[in-house]
């Protein structure tokens, strides 16, 4: 942009207007072009920011609503369906059929088959995939339906959780150096 205001400005000091007038108009048109293009990634940018935010079905009160996914607290209770993505971790009060795909969090391509009750050994030592009575944050539903009450929300998700181990490594990385 700096080397055509200076070719222009040069061809108007040596008497040459006509190619002037057409670097400044390339200089014009480049300007429209990119607030057309700044205003459109603008607009993808809000539709991203939706689809990464979406509505979770909660029963508050003792009625069916959707809210922000961002607005679920532990102790909600989640409705679950085909389709939805999971907005917090939650332990399954009743289930009809509920597969999840879990892959974000154990790698696991398969969808797993989940069911209410408890489990044999203490939660805390089995391995997440295990953990067939309870739903993660930023699952899948893959089929089935299910109703959960959320144990964990945010930073204290098992996502969270492993978002924060990728923090400490950078920050770990980044003092080291």
């Amino acid at each position: 942009m700096i080397i055509l205001i200076a070719a222009a400005a040069v061809s108007m000091l040596t008497g040459d207007p006509e190619s002037a007038m057409v670097i400044f108009a390339v200089l014009l048109l480049n300007a429209v072009l990119g607030t057309v293009q700044h205003q459109k990634a603008e607009k993808s940018l809000d539709s991203l920011k939706e689809l990464s935010s979406p509505e979770a079905r909660v029963i508050r009160g003792g009625k069916n609503c959707s809210i922000p996914s961002s607005l679920v607290v532990p102790g909600d209770i989640l409705v679950l369906e085909t389709g939805d993505l999971v907005a917090a971790d939650g332990r399954l009060l009743e289930v009809n059929g509920l597969a999840v795909n879990e892959s974000s969090l154990t790698g696991e391509s398969l969808s797993v088959e989940k069911h209410r009750g408890g489990l044999r050994a203490q939660e805390e030592t089995t391995a997440l995939a295990d953990r067939t009575n309870m739903v993660f944050s930023g699952s899948l539903v893959t089929s089935g339906r299910a109703v959960a009450v959320v144990t964990a929300t945010g930073m204290g998700t098992e996502i969270g959780k492993i978002a924060a181990l990728m923090n400490d490594t950078k920050e770990k990385k980044r003092l080291s150096r």
